[in-house]
């Protein structure tokens, strides 16, 4: 029988995600892309598991985002419902945040690829089976769920950018956070990201962003990152 998964999608600036996609096809998953601001959110019972994109890093300041309030009742809803999460970006934030954790700030800007390091809980988390210790992650955030961490919150994953990189939730690892974007971390996902938040880059973010050096970069990892993500998702199938 299909698996479907239900997508939220929070941001028209933001990428779908090609690996998310090509993923799906390969696994033979039926996603359900639903762009909050426009449509409704429809009732959750029929989909096997809830993933959760990204959006704008001040999404909650946004003006043009009344959605958010029903998404995270959903997301509530889901979690009661104990059906599994996965959180990207944003989707990650709001995870935590519906746990009970803190978002803000982080240190530093967080924005193209990065070393991330799984921590003991992470090499033995179902979702990183096969994964090695050492990973790249693609990032672009200014955000970041802050610690100290309830207590039923375990970061899985972190890297010198970011104290939590990934989380899950103790007796619960179906519910589970990835702060990065490796769903969308193609060259042409980028490209996307490049364009839509041109005037962020320049403002917001610090130091500059060298476009052309992160393509470089992009289609270097393009191979691994896909593995890797393809693999974190269908260890993901597994809880659905």
């Amino acid at each position: 029988m299909t698996k479907a998964i239900l997508v939220l999608q929070n941001s028209p600036l933001e990428p779908s995600g090609s690996l998310l996609l090509q993923a799906a096809r390969k696994l033979g998953v039926r996603l359900h892309l639903i762009q909050l601001w426009r449509e409704p959110i429809p009732a959750l019972s029929p989909y096997d598991a809830l993933i959760v994109t990204g959006g704008s890093s001040s999404l909650k300041e946004e003006e043009g985002t009344p959605f958010l309030l029903l998404e995270q009742e959903a997301i509530k809803r889901s979690i009661a419902d104990d059906r599994p999460y996965l959180g990207l970006c944003v989707g990650h934030q709001l995870l935590a945040e519906a746990l009970g954790a803190k978002i803000g700030p982080n240190f530093r800007p967080s924005l193209g690829f990065v070393r991330g390091y799984l921590t003991h809980d992470g090499r033995e988390h179902p979702l990183f089976h096969g994964i090695a210790r050492s990973l790249p992650l693609f990032k672009w955030h200014t955000k970041a769920v802050l610690q100290p961490l309830p207590k039923e919150l375990i970061i899985l994953a972190t890297s010198n950018d970011c104290q939590v990189e990934a989380l899950s939730v103790a007796g619960r690892p179906h519910l589970v956070g990835l702060q990065c974007d490796n769903h969308a971390a193609s060259p042409e996902d980028l490209r996307h990201f490049l364009a839509a938040d041109r005037e962020w880059l320049t403002t917001d973010t610090g130091d500059p962003v060298d476009a052309e050096t992160l393509l470089i970069v992009a289609r270097a990892y393009r191979k691994d990152i896909r593995q890797d993500f393809e693999r974190m998702f269908n260890n993901f199938l597994t809880f659905t």
